[in-house]
């Protein structure tokens, strides 16, 4: 397991832990799927920033407006980004098709 997914799944476990959901998230579910190593790693959750900030103390709020927080590793390198229910995606609305194409492109952002 590559260290950025080991340290995503880290915070995914400690999230639950604490009582909150918390899943992979974004384009890295997307590569997973087609098999490809994703670049970065992120997480959604139904913690308020604040909660992440207490779980997490080494934190950067990155998008307060939007409700995201960046949860470096204990080592330097990449960060995990950790969007949360105050930012208007809570988990249990369901996610409109990202219209995938078949090579995984979006077709959202076709340039045909």
């Amino acid at each position: 397991m590559s260290n950025a997914k080991q340290h995503a799944a880290e915070i995914v476990r400690a999230l639950r832990e604490r009582g909150h959901q918390a899943y992979f998230a974004g384009g890295c579910v997307r590569d997973l799927l087609l098999g490809r190593e994703p670049a970065d790693y992120d997480v959604s959750t139904d913690a308020t920033p604040r909660q992440v900030m207490q779980i997490f103390p080494q934190t950067f709020a990155v998008g307060e407006q939007f409700g995201v927080v960046l949860v470096p590793p204990a080592e330097t390198g990449g960060a995990t980004g950790v969007p949360s229910a105050s930012s208007g995606q809570a988990l249990d609305r369901p996610r409109r098709n990202c219209g995938l194409e078949g090579d995984g492109r979006d077709a959202r952002h076709s340039t045909t």
